[in-house]
């Protein structure tokens, strides 16, 4: 172990020293982030020695006594308090509903601009699709300016139809205006005008399907814990709900509640209910289940295309599970009768549950298509208005460099100054040579990268040790002969969440067209994996009681810097809506918010300078590590 500690020490020194000649900062002048990085050496450098001098004997008995009754006086003390987190399940759970009618409380003051019940309107195209469904048609009520109408092929050379208006991301077809967006959202709304005879808010449907996602994720991740970690602190289960409600990618969704962040936040909150009813399928056998998953999973994919891509995985993995073993939850058996009619019946209705109401949507996404298209396999993309010239390559490899960049490391631009991280238009110059932008690639005006801006997903690197700690006990060990319930393990849950992430994240890194709203595609899964790492890794050190200690501090911290990135950037979020429709709001937030950060600098006596500093830690150490 001393060696471990040792090579991680000696590796961050030599990065922070040779930085600038490796390339990895351009700049002379030492900055915070190889600082740290030299701090941090130097620290797993000499606990490295410590170590090693403490197994050598090096130590004298004397001292080694003292430090092990301390640590023994520790380690009971945190043994006590880690038994009482385990034990405070029911605390938790009423922190976790809490935090969620807070975030309930702050979405609804968020997206209102501050007055509660005012909704501005902002230009939700999905609101009109819905109102079209009411009036019998499945086109747009708006028509077509004639001049539109008369061009020979209006998909061509947008100079022809730069002074002519039509409805942006809309697609034109036999003289019509469509939505070549999944439906489901629209059916929505249209229910809701039909219910109460008025136009719904724009915001409606995003602020529903946030405030659904967080209540979801609160029942999977009790459901979780309960079966895979137990012994895990509850108090972690509103930790991680708070981390996956105020991030960057869902306040971005949030305070930009238009067609594109509806589509998304809706197919998101199909795919994880879909995912929550499998879990519950998974561990009750109860078929029920697999209806609700197969339908949710359906409206996902009618509420954004791309969502197949996750169904698939989900439903393949689903699919096999099933096959596997007669009920999830039963035996595995390997008798003549496990292939008996009756079994094979048992399994058939298992998988019909789920895929007959997953068909029953895609074969009426097929006839919408159809009937507006005249081809089931056409959402309107070939005829959309949004491209000013028509791509020849909607998917290449060679927008993989510049996509992987973006989405996972471009920086975050932090100030000393409300709203202290700044939503600022995409500078080309921040791509590194490698990632470099290729002929026909496009971005969206502002990106704050995953790891630059989500601390809480570096815990994913706890994902190495344990694997190489697994890899070496299957070498230690002899292969067992005997069956295990694959209940109790949480290697399904998992395969099947990096699995669809995985594919839906090499889905967007090939695609021409890069934004800070389709991380959410991928999103959910992936931190859903950070959180089955974190309670992997605590479930592994749990004896360890001060070790075990200041991981969860770190994991807090991580989670606090996490919400704060999120809550602060929410506040200058393009088109900055608040800032425009609530100025005496903004101003009012602006003045308590830079009081409340000068009061803190003066109290820990620390330049402003310093302080702003500190605060774009995290994206100058990945930013300038992945550059």
């Amino acid at each position: 172990m001393q060696f471990l500690f040792m090579a991680v020490g000696i590796l961050s020194i030599l990065l922070a020293l040779l930085a600038e000649w490796l390339g990895i900062d351009n700049n002379a002048v030492w900055g915070t982030g190889r600082i740290l990085l030299l701090f941090f050496g130097i620290f797993l450098l000499g606990f490295a020695v410590l170590l090693h001098f403490w197994k050598s004997g090096r130590i004298s008995n004397k001292i080694k006594h003292q430090i092990t009754d301390l640590c023994q006086k520790i380690q009971t003390a945190l043994s006590l308090f880690f038994h009482g987190l385990t034990a405070w399940q029911p605390l938790s759970w009423i922190i976790s509903i809490l935090i969620i009618i807070l975030i309930s409380i702050y979405a609804i003051w968020y997206t209102s601009l501050g007055s509660f019940t005012n909704f501005s309107p902002v230009t939700n195209t999905y609101v009109d699709l819905g109102d079209a469904f009411l009036h019998g048609q499945l086109a747009l009520l708006q028509k077509p300016d004639p001049r539109l109408l008369a061009l020979p092929n209006p998909y061509i050379n947008s100079e022809q139809r730069k002074s002519i208006p039509f409805i942006w991301d809309s697609s034109l077809y036999k003289g019509k205006f469509y939505e070549y967006w999944g439906p489901a959202p629209a059916l929505v709304f249209a229910l809701t005008e039909w219910i109460f005879q008025a136009r719904p808010p724009d915001q409606l449907l995003v602020l529903m399907c946030y405030i659904g996602l967080a209540i979801i994720l609160l029942a999977l991740l009790i459901q979780i814990r309960k079966r895979y970690f137990p012994e895990a602190p509850a108090i972690s289960i509103p930790i991680f709900i708070l981390t996956a409600s105020i991030n960057i990618p869902y306040l971005f969704i949030l305070g930009r509640p238009q067609i594109y962040e509806t589509s998304i936040i809706a197919g998101q909150f199909f795919l994880i209910l879909g995912f929550f009813a499998w879990f519950r399928y998974h561990i009750s056998t109860n078929s029920h289940w697999l209806i609700l998953a197969g339908f949710s999973w359906g409206l996902a994919i009618a509420s954004r295309y791309n969502l197949a891509v996750s169904v698939a995985v989900f439903s393949i993995f689903t699919i096999f599970s099933i096959y596997q073993s007669k009920k999830m939850g039963g035996d595995f058996r390997s008798d003549k009768k496990f292939f008996s009619y009756l079994h094979f019946k048992d399994k058939f209705k298992e998988i019909a549950s789920l895929v007959i109401p997953l068909a029953s949507c895609g074969i009426a996404l097929a006839i919408y298509n159809y009937a507006r298209f005249d081809n089931p396999l056409e959402t309107g993309q070939t005829y959309q208005l949004t491209l000013y010239e028509p791509l020849n390559l909607y998917y290449s490899l060679s927008y993989l460099p510049s996509n992987l960049f973006v989405y996972l490391a471009y920086p975050v631009k932090a100030s000393g100054a409300f709203p202290f991280f700044k939503s600022l238009s995409i500078q080309y110059d921040l791509l590194p040579g490698w990632a470099a932008r290729s002929p026909g690639k496009m971005f969206d005006q502002v990106f704050f990268g995953l790891f630059s801006s989500q601390p809480i997903f570096w815990t994913l690197a706890l994902q190495l040790p344990q694997l190489i700690v697994g890899l070496a006990n299957i070498r230690k060990k002899k292969p067992s002969t005997e069956k295990v319930d694959a209940t109790q393990q949480p290697s399904l849950l998992i395969g099947m969440l990096l699995v669809a992430s995985l594919m839906q994240f090499i889905y967007l890194v090939v695609y021409y067209y890069a934004a800070m709203r389709y991380i959410v595609d991928f999103f959910i899964p992936l931190l859903l994996i950070a959180y089955i790492t974190i309670w992997t890794f605590d479930k592994q050190i749990q004896h360890m009681r001060i070790i075990r200690f200041s991981f969860w501090i770190l994991i807090i911290g991580l989670a606090i810097v996490t919400f704060g990135i999120g809550f602060f950037a929410g506040f200058d979020i393009p088109p900055q809506y608040l800032r425009l429709g609530n100025p005496q709001l903004f101003g009012s937030l602006y003045s308590f918010w830079n009081h409340q950060y000068n009061q803190i600098i003066a109290l820990i006596g620390v330049p402003a300078a310093f302080a702003g500093t500190l605060a774009r830690i995290t994206a100058r150490v990945i930013g300038k590590f992945s550059r």
